[in-house]
């Protein structure tokens, strides 16, 4: 879901997003185990978000399954719900 966030946000296919790979920049298996792997929400991790830059994009992961990559050289978003 967050590389396919990117990709679009590129506009790209999936199989462009090849430099850097996104595992090689955060560890997306804690990410998502943190953010979705649990089976009671929390008033807590409800509102929790991790942010991280990938290239010139700042990505957001909310715990409701929102993605978005904002352009920081655009300043403009694309939001996936994924």
């Amino acid at each position: 879901m967050i590389i396919s966030a990117i990709a679009e946000a590129e506009d790209v296919s999936l199989t462009d997003i090849k430099h850097p790979r996104l595992y090689e920049l955060v560890d997306v298996t804690t990410i998502e185990r943190t953010l979705f792997g649990q089976s009671e929400t929390t008033e807590t991790n409800r509102e929790a978000t991790v942010e991280f830059q990938y290239k010139q994009y700042k990505v957001r992961i909310e715990a409701d399954g929102w993605v978005t990559v904002f352009d920081r050289s655009t300043e403009g978003a694309a939001e996936r719900d994924a």
